[in-house]
């Protein structure tokens, strides 16, 4: 329960998403609320990770995936040596593995480019193993 406990000690958001705990008297049940655009619902949850209560799969898959494995997709900036501008915007192509967020920022930060860059091209490849690539999210020229 430590791992639930401190994954949902505050309330996390994603992609218009908000999960909270919502404790029961007893220890070994917990509740999850998931508040969407359907107006949400309740999901119960095991040790097991048996979801039930849910109306939707993305819901249970949502559940599942931040109790064992949480990913977030990852936007940033690196450094560029444009006329124009002092930094080029930058995204993951996947999402990454939670816990390595801020090792990934602190690649990013080691990244110096030269113009040209092209939306869309591949900035760092597979970073950190992850099989994941960080990509341009727009073009400078100059």
């Amino acid at each position: 329960y430590d791992k639930i406990n401190t994954l949902f000690k505050n309330s996390t958001k994603n992609n218009n998403v908000t999960v909270w705990p919502v404790f029961t008297n007893q220890l070994r049940d917990k509740y999850v609320g998931i508040l969407g655009t359907s107006g949400g619902e309740s999901v119960k949850y095991n040790n097991d990770l048996n979801i039930t209560g849910n109306t939707c799969i993305r819901g249970e898959q949502y559940v599942r995936n931040e109790l064992t494995c949480p990913k977030r997709m990852l936007t940033s900036t690196v450094r560029i040596n444009s006329t124009k501008y002092s930094r080029l915007p930058v995204i993951s192509s996947e999402e990454l593995p939670k816990d390595l967020i801020e090792n990934v920022v602190k690649e990013l930060d080691k990244v110096s480019l030269t113009v040209p860059v092209h939306l869309h091209d591949i900035i760092i490849e597979n970073v950190l193993g992850t099989g994941v690539n960080i990509i341009a999210t727009r073009s400078i020229e100059e």
